[in-house]
């Protein structure tokens, strides 16, 4: 009985010489590359999906961290990965970013991958405390004018100095950036009066209590209100500027030159599994915002254009590695 399925696989391949392990895809355990550490957004976000995704492939989706480098390690050993389907990543939205993190970066974002589709994306939520003069977003950037000196704002990554660069378009006035390890440092700097205003995500301020600890949400900076924090108001809604939008996301991509087949099986199962209702649920109370199109087609056209309008962005902002 062992034997079974060999044996059935072997018939039919001798049946329809033709056919190649592409076309019983998959066959084994797909190994999905996280470049972070457990715990974090991408993480959490990861982990119940790939156990629907592994129901619906009818084979295990396995999770495998890989941090370093700002995702950059993760990312090249995939890149550098057979091209069977069996070796997965995911992609978050700085992917595009990579020449602004390394000199040397080992791989083209674009050429060396082959996307699946996005599943969540994880706006920036710009808070301060209660200690400051202000409790909005355009009270914070009048403050700033009439103080000349502008206002200090901490951000963690490559996209929340791009935010701090619109900002700057938005208010003309002196934005002073400090960079942090990590999102939750610049909640308890905000909190405790060391720093004016800050860059961080609605996971990490959901950890907060906001009645406790006096903490102001200013503005969130998605195109339209986040589902996980419907109170917030969006930069675009109190600035009047419509393009503003800054959101990290996060995706699946395996390396250049998947066969067709493998990429439509992977886009199918992840659009299928990201219409679960009971998976919108829980990634919406983690505080992350699902995508509502996960295909293949749509992350390309959101890799491109990322790659160019961030790009631009990040060359204004004289941000380098």
């Amino acid at each position: 009985m062992r034997l079974l399925p060999m044996t059935v696989l072997m018939t039919v391949f001798f049946q329809f010489p033709s056919l190649s392990l592409a076309d019983v895809y998959p066959s084994k355990p797909i190994r999905w590359i996280v470049p972070f550490a457990p715990g974090g957004s991408s993480d959490s976000s990861a982990r119940p999906i790939a156990s629907l995704l592994s129901a619906e492939l009818g084979q295990q989706v396995v999770i495998e961290n890989k941090p370093g480098a700002g995702a950059i390690l993760g990312a090249d050993f995939v890149a550098k990965a057979p091209a069977d389907g069996y070796t997965l990543l995911l992609v978050p939205g700085t992917h595009t970013l990579g020449k602004y993190l390394s000199k040397n970066l080992p791989y083209d974002p674009i050429k060396d991958f082959t996307p699946v589709g996005r599943m969540v994306s994880v706006p920036y939520v710009l808070v301060t405390g209660p200690k400051q003069p202000f409790s909005s977003l355009m009270e914070m950037i009048a403050y700033g004018n009439q103080q000349g000196s502008g206002f200090s704002f901490g951000t963690t990554d490559v996209l929340g100095m791009l935010s701090v660069e619109l900002l700057k378009s938005v208010s003309q006035t002196k934005v002073v950036q400090i960079n942090y390890k990590g999102a939750p440092a610049i909640v308890n700097d905000v909190l405790g009066g060391h720093l004016d205003s800050g860059a961080t995500t609605p996971p990490v301020v959901k950890g907060f209590s906001k009645e406790k600890n006096g903490l102001r949400m200013l503005a969130i900076t998605s195109a339209k209100r986040s589902p996980s924090l419907p109170d917030v108001p969006t930069v675009a809604e109190l600035t009047g500027i419509k393009s503003f939008e800054i959101a990290t996301w996060y995706g699946i991509a395996g390396p250049a030159g998947m066969p067709v087949n493998v990429v439509e099986r992977l886009e199918k199962a992840l659009i299928k599994v990201m219409a679960d209702p009971g998976l919108k649920t829980k990634l919406i109370d983690m505080g992350v915002d699902v995508i509502e199109d996960s295909s293949a087609k749509s992350m390309t056209a959101t890799m491109r254009s990322n790659f160019d309008q961030w790009g631009k962005l990040a060359d204004k902002a004289g941000i380098k590695p």
